[in-house]
């Protein structure tokens, strides 16, 4: 994606210390794709990357790239999560995450990690895996180059591809991680964060198959049933293999296919869940009150995620700005001594083929009414009034700014990082796009962007539904959800006045005195130093 997904939530999200969420989404139209999305879009592919597909269906993506010097990232995406579970088998996907590091065809479970080691790879930092919603990703970095490690890695994952030895010890000898993790993931904002999803998707799956699972399947469920899951869903119309690093791709595609044409789908195809619903929906509100879990107030506005295109992505940029600069006003009310809110910051999510575009605010628990007034206040002027010339501009050079250090700092983005940002398209079923196209494709958008297009967008995006508004509390509400409700409702009626104009600030930092000269300089070969006298 060039905006709302891949490149801004590694790096516009990032870099404005903004919070995304850490699931994924299945692509829009389909539960998974079966070719790439560069051949169904006007959006230009990377050319620096290697796209091919096997006749099995599985797909690959290759990309030569010099950081590290001499090193290799190879990954391996499974269109395969928690939403795809049955009922008896709530967590398994996960469950299998973890049995893949517990013996294969060809890595006997006491060699899978000495032998990953010897390769130079640590648990965790170089060799993970992790299980959302969607998808399961295998990430394997290796600090060399050499035949050993490319051979080893990419035999690595065609076992997990259709090789793990999935034997009932090991899974007994696995509960006791899987069940540490879901103690440790089991807290207040865990519940808030089921509580809120459940809101916005109330017609989905999402909120019935969370990847950590069901303790009591966890605790008892037999092997035959994560069995049964690989062999539905680990199959090769579902997979990408992701190769980033000091290689040379033709020959890397031609060991991919030497390795992975055999590989042939066991039994049946898994059933596929419907994606989520998404309705027009009009001002809503959800509380969670719980002691322990984070103050904050969060306004969200679902939409269904269409196909990747030069017209979506333009929609997405401005929906990106309608975000910033309503967090721009609510962090400006927040430098108030008196201020309900702490801080604000934005939000967006793809999952199960819809995009949540959320502004949420840390505020103080006991003045929640006055931060949803305030907020309500800010977003209804937005949308009544539009914003300022100013707010326009400053909006779009932050944002400019990212997509402009991105681009001047591609050639040097790590392989990990390049494969990341590649798993995340292939996730979500997005075009993976050079950073200086996306910034080419940023200035051409910005230019045909006017004040008056960028409020009536904020007006169509904003002001025709929603939002969603969720108050997450430390403190029990009196009233409870109905209090909410019943404020949110009298904020959207409330008189409305226009917002006072700010005076211009002229900056007075223009004159520093008379330009000195130097006196005397003397350099040192030795130290390799120049020292100048003024």
């Amino acid at each position: 994606a060039i905006i709302g997904r891949s490149l801004v939530a590694a790096r516009f999200v990032a870099a404005l210390g903004l919070a995304a969420a850490t699931v994924s989404a299945s692509p829009p139209h389909a539960a998974f794709a079966t070719d790439w999305p560069q051949a169904h879009s006007d959006l230009r592919a990377d050319p620096r990357v290697l796209f091919g597909a096997l006749p099995n269906g599985m797909r690959y993506a290759i990309m030569h790239n010099d950081t590290p010097k001499g090193a290799v990232s190879m990954w391996l995406n499974v269109n395969d999560g928690s939403l795809q579970e049955g009922d008896a088998q709530q967590g398994l996907a996960h469950f299998l995450e973890h049995m893949a590091f517990r013996g294969s065809k060809n890595v006997p479970e006491k060699e899978v990690w000495p032998s990953l080691e010897r390769l130079g790879l640590g648990m965790g930092a170089d060799a993970n895996a992790s299980t959302s919603f969607t998808h399961t990703l295998y990430k394997f970095n290796f600090p060399h180059n050499d035949a050993e490690s490319i051979d080893g890695g990419l035999l690595r994952l065609r076992d997990i591809a259709s090789g793990l030895t999935l034997s009932q010890s090991a899974m007994d000898a696995e509960r006791g991680v899987i069940l540490s993790e879901e103690r440790l993931r089991d807290t207040p904002d865990y519940r808030a964060y089921r509580k809120r999803l459940a809101f916005l998707f109330p017609h989905s799956r999402l909120s019935e198959r969370f990847p950590i699972g069901s303790t009591d399947i966890i605790k008892h469920a037999p092997v035959s049933l994560i069995r049964d899951f690989y062999n539905a869903y680990y199959r090769p119309e579902r997979a990408t293999v992701i190769v980033v690093g000091d290689i040379d791709a033709k020959a890397m595609e031609a060991k991919i296919i030497g390795l992975f044409s055999d590989w042939k789908p066991s039994g049946p195809a898994g059933a596929e869940p419907a994606p989520a619903e998404v309705t027009r929906r009009g001002a809503e509100a959800a509380l969670y009150a719980e002691a322990g879990v984070a103050p904050s107030l969060s306004f969200t506005w679902v939409l269904k995620t269409e196909a990747d295109s030069v017209t979506r992505e333009r929609g997405d940029l401005t929906r990106l700005l309608a975000l910033s600069m309503l967090t721009d006003r609510l962090n400006t009310l927040a430098s108030g001594t008196q201020s309900p809110f702490v801080a604000a910051q934005s939000n967006f999510a793809p999952l199960d083929g819809a995009t949540a575009w959320s502004v949420a605010a840390a505020i103080r628990p006991q003045a929640w009414h006055a931060a949803l007034d305030g907020a309500v206040r800010e977003l209804r002027r937005m949308t009544e009034f539009g914003v300022t010339a100013a707010e326009f501009a400053r909006a779009k050079e932050q944002l400019h700014a990212v997509f402009a250090h991105a681009a001047a700092t591609a050639a040097t983005d790590s392989d990990s990082a390049n494969a990341a940002q590649i798993a995340s398209d292939v996730d979500i079923n997005d075009v993976y796009m050079n950073p200086v196209d996306t910034l080419a494709f940023v200035d051409q958008a910005f230019k045909a962007l006017t004040l008056d297009g960028m409020n009536g967008a904020i007006r169509t995006f904003m002001g025709a539904h929603g939002p969603l508004v969720f108050l997450s509390s430390p403190l029990q509400v009196d009233g409870g959800e109905a209090a909410v409700v019943t404020a949110l409702t009298a904020a959207e009626q409330a008189p409305l006045t226009r917002p006072a104009e700010q005076a211009k600030v002229t900056w007075p930092y223009t004159n520093f005195g008379r330009a000195v000269k130097g006196a005397g300089r003397r350099s040192s070969a030795e130290l390799g130093t120049t020292c100048v006298r003024f």
